[in-house]
């Protein structure tokens, strides 16, 4: 990936005061991404592409607020689609468990969280955003599926068709079973626990075996 990568942060967020905004820049090297279709602030994801950077992009453009997943909106795909640059599926799992949303600090103890690194999606010629997108989701899913079914199992799935993003819609919106099953530590019997993801959209990807790392 190298040492050149900006992160993507929520513009009205991260970067609606001054204070928060040079925070941002400076601690997590980030740039503002507009999240509501918003013309205020011209995107520079274009821009650092073209000077050599790799971008770290959520596609979700939030984070989640009880544990499971948002549809992918089709930001990143756009950006890999019209740069014509491959990007790396990246599946975080745990991540709510260990900071849920509205918190400034991590929960108490050594919440597991994995991380694990997919094969670089090239956009093909002629494929449009929402088919890149649907490909990004799919890889995300088989990623996620890595830690109960293990990497065979979960290639083997997604080959069949039977990998889906953890959505969370079997269970009632606001239930306290919805909030149990995205919380429960990693390892336990559980249908696909949810986290969150990312897409880094990459200016030369290097070779080599994708990577497992536990925290």
């Amino acid at each position: 990936m190298g040492e050149r990568v900006a992160v993507g942060a929520a513009a009205d967020y991260f970067f609606d005061a001054r204070v928060r905004a040079v925070v941002t820049a400076l601690v997590f090297n980030a740039f503002p991404v507009e999240r509501h279709r918003s013309r205020r602030l011209r995107s520079l994801a274009p821009f650092l592409l073209a000077r050599g950077w790799s971008l770290l992009l959520f596609p979700e453009g939030t984070r989640s607020e009880d544990g499971w997943m948002s549809p992918l909106r089709l930001g990143a795909a756009h950006l890999c689609v019209t740069q014509g640059v491959p990007m790396v599926p990246i599946g975080l799992r745990g991540t709510y468990a260990a900071m849920p949303r509205g918190r400034n600090w991590p929960v108490p103890g050594r919440a597991r969280v994995v991380v694990r690194f997919g094969h670089p999606l090239h956009p093909q010629a002629g494929e449009g955003a929402r088919a890149f997108n649907a490909r990004m989701a799919d890889s995300l899913a088989q990623l996620w599926a890595e830690e109960e079914l293990g990497w065979y199992g979960s290639l083997r799935a997604q080959a069949k068709g039977e990998l889906a993003l953890p959505s969370g819609q079997q269970f009632p919106t606001g239930s306290w079973r919805r909030t149990w099953e995205s919380t429960r530590p990693l390892g336990a019997s559980a249908p696909a626990p949810p986290g969150t993801t990312s897409a880094s959209v990459h200016n030369g990807w290097p070779p080599g075996p994708v990577q497992d790392k536990e925290i």
